[in-house]
C-alpha cells in the first residue's frame, strides 16, 4: 500500500531474517491473551514436534495451560518436562509466575520435592 513501510529488525544487513526456534511461543501466548486459548494451545502443541529444547517445550505448553486455567494438562505437562531434565525445570520451578495457580495443588508441590 502506498506510503507503507515496513521495519525489520534482527538480521544481519543484507541477511535475511530467520525467526528463533521459540517465537512461536509467544504467538501462542497473545492467542491466549486474546481469549482465544484453542488456536494458542495448537501452536504450542505443534511446537512439541521441533527438536529444540523438548523439556523447555513442555515446560512452556505447562505454563500455557497454568494460565489457561488447565490445571491438569499443565500439571502432566511439567510432569513430561521433569523426566525430560530435572534440573534445568528445577531453575525455573520456585518463581516462575506462569506457574502461581498450580502452587497450591498437593500434586504441583510433589513434583517440586
Amino acid at each position: 500500500e502506498a506510503g507503507t513501510m515496513v521495519l525489520a529488525a534482527g538480521a544481519k544487513a543484507g541477511e535475511a531474517f530467520v525467526p528463533f526456534e521459540w517465537e512461536d511461543v509467544h504467538i501462542a501466548f497473545a492467542h491466549l491473551d486474546a481469549g482465544d486459548a484453542a488456536a494458542g494451545r495448537a501452536i504450542m502443541q505443534a511446537g512439541l514436534e521441533k527438536d529444540d529444547e523438548p523439556w523447555g517445550r513442555h515446560y512452556n505448553l505447562a505454563c500455557y495451560e497454568a494460565m489457561a486455567g488447565e490445571t491438569d494438562a499443565a500439571l502432566e505437562q511439567l510432569r513430561i518436562a521433569i523426566e525430560l531434565d530435572r534440573d534445568k525445570v528445577m531453575k525455573w520451578l520456585p518463581h516462575d509466575s506462569d506457574l502461581d495457580s498450580l502452587r497450591e495443588d498437593p500434586q504441583f508441590k510433589e513434583l517440586g520435592e
